[in-house]
């Protein structure tokens, strides 16, 4: 969600909403490869703590560029806001997917499956349709408050935004670190 607000302060809704649409392309692979590596490691605690350490790693990444933001130009040339391949990182390195495939998601999935397809269908259509929708409306409502588009507002928000992925860095990593002390 950070991600893709940052990316529509800095370039616009449309890219913002590439991020958002990022699980679309991701979960599956994550949900069939957690289901089939979780199920047959020994030592599932390790495998969950390494995934929140690079995780962490990664988001801690995106929240110091987000810090040292520096104001720009809403009309000059900026860089290649490479959108969908960040949001595609990011879902990938995000250690809350595989957490969510490897214990509620994959089982939500089966159990209903087991009772009635239709209940796994409507599922993952209401779930996807929330956290991708959600998304893709705060993308559009923070492209039409023109008040982000000021270069000192976009800055304080950049930093905000990095500082709040700093924090859920943090947390990951000091999650991950549990998952080898536990």
């Amino acid at each position: 969600m950070t991600l893709s607000i940052a990316q529509t302060i800095k370039y616009n809704a449309g890219e913002g909403i590439k991020i958002a649409l990022a699980p679309l392309i991701t979960d599956l692979p994550i949900a069939v490869i957690s289901i089939l590596i979780i199920s047959r490691l020994p030592n599932k605690e390790n495998c969950l703590g390494i995934i929140f350490l690079i995780g962490s790693i990664f988001i801690a990444r995106l929240g110091i560029k987000g810090i040292k933001s520096i104001p720009i130009e809403i009309d000059e040339e900026v860089e290649s806001p490479n959108s969908l391949k960040k949001g595609i990182a990011a879902n990938f390195l995000n250690p809350n997917v595989y957490i969510f495939w490897f214990t509620i998601g994959s089982v939500a999935v089966v159990d209903s499956w087991a009772v009635n397809p239709l209940s796994s269908i409507l599922y993952l259509t209401g779930f996807y349709t929330l956290l991708i929708g959600s998304r893709i409306i705060l993308s559009l409502i923070v492209s039409k408050t023109k008040a982000f588009r000021h270069p000192d507002v976009y800055l304080v928000s950049m930093k905000i935004l990095g500082s709040a992925l700093i924090v859920f860095a943090a947390y990951y990593a000091y999650q991950g670190i549990g998952k080898f002390i536990s």
